[in-house]
């Protein structure tokens, strides 16, 4: 995927601090993550270090202008004007891309009481606010009259600033409100677009939280790389979004018209690994499917876990590395999935790809055991192919005219299917990381890395500042008895085979506060070793009490 002019021609993909410290993380945290992920997973595309949720936070500081600056006391390299421009360089140092959370609107800070003037404008923060517009869970912000030369004035001012401290990506909240009547903020995302274009860097706009807005499909893909499609998306009952609200979410957005390369819907951040203080408490196989939808649809992956505990945890090394699953969602073609067969908590979906490719997931939410099928008219599949089984890193014989399998409970399966002689062409059209000018060569989707320059590749990734070799694939699943047949047939293939956990399921039950659990055995099974991803299929119990972050706080409100 070569460089041009247009950002993010494949999914975004990094770490974002939300998940695992809220809004607790410090300088320090941000620059071990950052070490972490260049170790483990940049090689294979995870590019871009995202600091989310209340930066400013506790002294809430605005400059002379009434622009947030970060907390001195959580980034102490942080002074005076020059804002994040140091934890930019120390990320940027890592061959990484630097990102910060931003609420929408101007601080009321600076409207109530400063009555800031804006930069390079005549025009004064009480004059861009719209104090009738307020975030429904956050207290800091007024909304911005988007439309108005001060509303104008004042995104222009915070942009030029965030260029400035070298911000490669910006996460904006509240764009989209599932608290306020589903209102989408489009004068607001047309202007923060318009003034992120007029620093002349390049900066991934990103938009949250949801759900869904189709019907704002066009204003969403004029003007922003990535945005929300659901809820806040967490591994236990803290959720306000469940993988049945994803799987419908992705529908709805596969059937939307409008949406172009280079604009993602965004399933939200990967509750794996270990989070703040406590393991995800989703099963493998849920852990399995997750990735599998947000590669088939494909959306943005940001990792929410903690990249400095991937050190100690081989099956979430293996769950975010699989270079071929990877492939799918960083594909240069940039198609979107489609659901091709549903029945009941089974779905096929299928993703056109490079080199005349078609990838095909089978995904079953069903608490048994299902036999999933497609037929190859229904995948738009006719003569001789190949077919791969990516999460087993396989090729698979003995498939004619459909694919028919046994889904594991709450799991999904991934295949590959290649014409004969298929290859995977070279695609104009990506973006240079943060300091341009980079061009990947033949890659499986992919941007530059931050410098711009084009290091080695790994395959389905961005390019990075050096490759690693594959991984060990995911294998297959313990079986729950049952199945429920999707298009009929038996099945012709197995999700055994090589990689295919051994023993039965571990079961993990963890309390809301951090760092407190008891395991216990899971369903019909004995507890099977969780570091390696060739271990039993795990079944986790659900967190009481939200979301602990690392330093133990918990989530409130929407991200």
């Amino acid at each position: 995927l070569k460089a041009g002019p247009t950002l993010a021609l494949t999914p975004p993909m990094g770490w974002n601090s939300y998940d695992s410290f809220i809004a607790a993380v410090k300088e320090s945290d941000v620059v071990a993550a950052a070490k972490a992920m260049k170790t483990y997973l940049q090689p294979y595309g995870w590019n871009y270090v995202v600091i989310d949720y209340l930066w400013y936070d506790p002294e809430k500081t605005v400059d002379a202008n009434g622009r947030w600056l970060p907390s001195s006391s959580k980034y102490p390299s942080a002074t005076g004007d020059t804002g994040f421009k140091s934890m930019a360089e120390q990320v940027h140092a890592q061959g990484l891309n630097f990102g910060i959370h931003l609420m929408r609107g101007v601080p009321r800070l600076s409207v109530d009481s400063k009555k800031s003037p804006i930069a390079d404008s005549t025009f004064t923060a009480p004059q861009a606010a719209n104090t009738n517009d307020k975030c429904a869970w956050d207290d800091h912000m007024y909304g911005v009259k988007g439309d108005s030369d001060a509303g104008k004035a004042w995104y222009d001012s915070i942009y030029k600033q965030y260029a400035g401290w070298d911000v490669d990506f910006v996460k904006v909240d509240d764009m989209m409100n599932p608290y306020g009547g589903n209102v989408t903020h489009a004068a607001e995302i047309e202007a923060v677009h318009n003034s992120i274009i007029k620093t002349g860097r390049s900066i991934v706009l990103s938009l949250s939280p949801g759900p869904f807005q189709t019907k704002d499909v066009a204003v969403l893909n004029a003007n922003a790389n990535m945005w929300r499609q659901v809820n806040d998306f967490w591994d236990n009952s803290g959720s306000l979004s469940s993988m049945a609200n994803e799987f419908d979410a992705a529908l709805a957005w596969s059937t939307t018209n409008g949406i172009t390369q280079g604009h993602w819907p965004d399933a939200d951040m990967l509750p794996l690994g270990t989070i703040g203080n406590r393991a995800c408490q989703f099963s493998k196989n849920v852990q399995v499917q997750v990735m599998t939808l947000w590669s088939i649809m494909p959306s943005p992956l940001m990792f929410g876990g903690m990249p400095i505990k991937l050190n100690n945890d081989a099956w979430t090394v293996a769950l975010l590395t699989n270079d071929e699953v990877l492939a799918v969602n960083q594909d240069a073609l940039g198609a979107r999935g489609k659901r091709v067969a549903q029945q009941g908590k089974s779905e096929v979906w299928a993703k056109d790809m490079s080199g005349g490719r078609k990838a095909v997931a089978l995904c079953t939410r069903d608490t048994q055991d299902a036999t999933v099928s497609a037929t190859f008219a229904q995948l738009g599949v006719s003569g001789s192919v190949t077919v791969r089984d990516l999460w087993n890193k396989k090729d698979v014989t003995g498939i004619t005219d459909k694919i028919s399998v046994n889904v594991p409970h709450e799991r999904a399966l991934l295949y590959l299917i290649s014409p004969p002689g298929g290859t995977v062409p070279d695609v104009d059209g990506g973006a240079a990381g943060a300091g341009g000018g980079g061009s990947s060569g033949r890659i499986d989707g992919g941007a530059a890395g931050a410098s711009g320059a084009s290091g080695s590749t790994a395959v389905g990734g961005n390019t990075s500042s050096g490759g690693r070799a594959g991984t060990t694939a995911v294998g297959g699943s313990t079986s729950r008895g049952g199945s429920s047949a999707l298009g009929g047939g038996s099945s012709a293939v197995t999700s055994g085979g090589a990689g295919t956990p051994a023993g039965g399921s571990s079961s993990s039950s963890r309390s809301g506060a951090a760092g407190s659990s008891s395991s216990s055995a899971g369903k019909g099974g004995s507890v099977g070793s969780s570091s390696s991803p060739v271990a039993g299929t795990s079944a986790t119990g659900s967190s009481k009490g939200g979301n602990s972050s690392a330093s133990g706080d918990t989530a409130a409100g929407g991200d």
